[in-house]
């Protein structure tokens, strides 16, 4: 009986491990059970949050605590602070204060060096559809170019915190506020070699010169 048994126990452990998964998966998408994918040692994903699970977070807000490598950031060590997301209807509010040291060239004397590069910022993120791509020409005010997006559509926090740190970079790099610069060295002027078959030229050109 016991091969029996076992036999007719297999769909049964089955069916709740499929149970299992299917109710992990349909599990809402919130505060509570959003956690970053870490994919690999060196690079890990945060996953794009879908905006209108925004509203079922604790006071419509997700919070991400940040210490990783950004793929596209290239950084001496994990970028680490924390960023939030909340919604506020008819934009995301969102904020962050992160750091990483970074290598960078210095403008003036051309060497590498290490510094700290941080940010603490915030930004609107405006929610709206997109506008019908059947639309060849439009003018454009100054105020369509801020950032929006669809309020059906996703969220990348991984994007965002890149760019905020791109913007971050200092655009005069200096590695200390004492630097020279490259060193200049003046050579004292080389005598000028003189082809031997010309030897006597240049001596009848330096007697008619006198």
């Amino acid at each position: 009986m016991k091969p029996v048994m076992n036999l007719m126990m297999k769909p049964v452990k089955q069916a709740r491990k499929n149970r299992s998964r299917n109710a992990a998966l349909a599990q809402p998408y919130t505060f509570a059970n959003f956690v970053p994918l870490y994919t690999h040692s060196k690079f890990s994903v945060m996953r794009a949050i879908p905006i209108p699970q925004i509203l079922n977070a604790p006071h419509k807000t997700i919070a991400l605590d940040v210490a990783e490598h950004l793929p596209s950031l290239e950084t001496l060590t994990p970028v680490k602070g924390e960023m939030s997301v909340t919604h506020q209807g008819t934009y995301l509010e969102v904020k962050g204060t992160a750091s990483a040291i970074m290598t960078l060239e210095c403008d003036r004397c051309l060497q590498s060096y290490n510094t700290r590069v941080q940010v603490d910022t915030s930004e609107m993120v405006w929610l709206e559809e997109p506008a019908s791509e059947s639309v060849l020409e439009k003018e454009v005010d100054l105020d369509d170019l801020i950032e929006s997006l669809s309020p059906q559509g996703e969220f990348n926090p991984e994007e965002w915190l890149y760019e905020q740190m791109c913007l971050a970079i200092p655009q005069k790099k200096i590695c200390r506020p004492d630097c020279e610069g490259i060193e200049i060295t003046s050579n004292p002027p080389q005598k000028e070699e003189i082809d031997h078959r010309w030897a006597a030229l240049s001596s009848l050109k330096q007697q008619l010169s006198e």
